[in-house]
């Protein structure tokens, strides 16, 4: 019993440790990385590696914004469709609850996704438009060449060749 706390304590440091190397932030002892922006979306925007700089920082904060309503949407769809789900099929008898569960809470957050894309569909269209025509003017500085021979890229030959001796 003892041989099975300790396991569990030490799995939980790891992953302490494993956050704390990600996020680049101290590690207190036995508990969670201290920070007063860890677990919460509240924080300042992640460091992107943005080699293009094209994107303005309004566009960032709308995209960032705009993926945690689709997240937002996405999470309270598959609950209430899972649950609402698994009413129905309670209430009619069905057999097989938990397969018409796991169907009301796979199919529902496509619904909110859609929702939430289409009533952004125009700004997020322009944005991509713009970071599109950025990318077609300067191909080199988005690190996508076409031959794959960039510093730091092989092409797909040395690639497979590396893959498959």
């Amino acid at each position: 019993f003892g041989s099975s706390v300790q396991a569990r304590r030490d799995c939980c440091v790891h992953r302490c440790a494993l956050a704390a190397a990600m996020a680049d932030e101290p590690l207190t002892r036995g508990g969670p990385p201290t920070s007063p922006s860890a677990g919460s979306l509240k924080g300042p925007p992640l460091p992107y590696n943005d080699p293009m700089g094209s994107i303005s920082a309004e566009d960032r904060a709308f995209l960032e914004a705009f993926g945690r309503r689709i997240s937002a949407a996405a999470g309270g769809c598959c609950l209430l469709g899972g649950v609402g789900a698994y009413a129905v099929a309670r209430h009619q008898g069905w057999r097989r609850r938990g397969l018409w569960t796991a169907l009301g809470a796979t199919l529902t957050p496509l619904a909110g996704w859609a929702s939430v894309v289409m009533s952004e569909r125009e700004r997020v269209a322009a944005i991509a438009k713009r970071l599109q025509v950025v990318a077609d003017q300067d191909p080199a500085s988005c690190g996508s060449n076409t031959g794959g021979t960039g510093p730091g890229r092989p092409s797909d030959e040395e690639a497979l060749a590396r893959l498959f001796p």
